[in-house]
């Protein structure tokens, strides 16, 4: 029986070796940059706070709650427990360059924030999850495409976005139907 890692290396080579033409990768580079990455989901956050003006509370917390705990769990937790080394890159002109990661490879970081950005943007504003997640597979995909990762790094880090989403939004909704009469309530309450 195939072994999970022989899969995982496979897929990996598999999607690797697609063709990489100058406008291909810098596509895929454009969705895969780290500091570009951050930005883009703040902006999405930001135009939906400014132009469709959801301002609702939860909306708030659930989305910095979930990206930073699920960001928490796989950059300073997950990838330092099973310090899984990055694929070999080939000679490849974008893989050596200066933007190659230097931690570890399991679960993927920007796959983890992707989803878990998604999963929350997806339930405030169901109108536009699609392209969400068109736009967070394409961040996954371009990490394996790349070199950066792993098939199953992504997948996991993907899978760890949702799941981070999910358990914020059970907590969230849970915290804010207690009263919680004398302090600081999650619906506003002054009492």
């Amino acid at each position: 029986m195939i072994s999970l890692i022989t899969l995982d290396n496979f897929l990996t080579n598999a999607i690797y070796t697609l063709p990489h033409t100058p406008l291909i990768d810098t596509v895929f580079f454009f969705f895969s940059a780290s500091g570009i990455f951050i930005l883009f989901w703040i902006g999405i956050f930001s135009f939906l706070v400014i132009f469709e003006e959801l301002r609702h509370h939860r909306f708030f917390l659930d989305f910095f709650l979930t990206v930073t705990l699920s960001s928490i769990l796989t950059n300073l937790i997950l990838k330092n427990i099973f310090t899984r080394l990055r694929p070999t890159p080939s000679p490849h002109p974008l893989l050596l360059s200066s933007t190659y990661p230097s931690d570890f490879s399991f679960p993927s970081g920007h796959a983890t924030f992707a989803f878990a950005a998604v999963y929350i943007l997806a339930h405030y504003d169901p109108k536009r999850a699609k392209l969400f997640y068109i736009i967070a597979c394409l961040i996954a995909f371009s990490r394996v495409y790349l070199g950066f990762h792993y098939v199953g790094d992504v997948l996991t880090g993907g899978l760890i976005g949702i799941g981070t989403g999910i358990f914020v939004r059970k907590i969230v909704r849970e915290l804010d139907s207690r009263p919680l009469k004398g302090t600081f309530g999650l619906r506003g309450n002054d009492n």
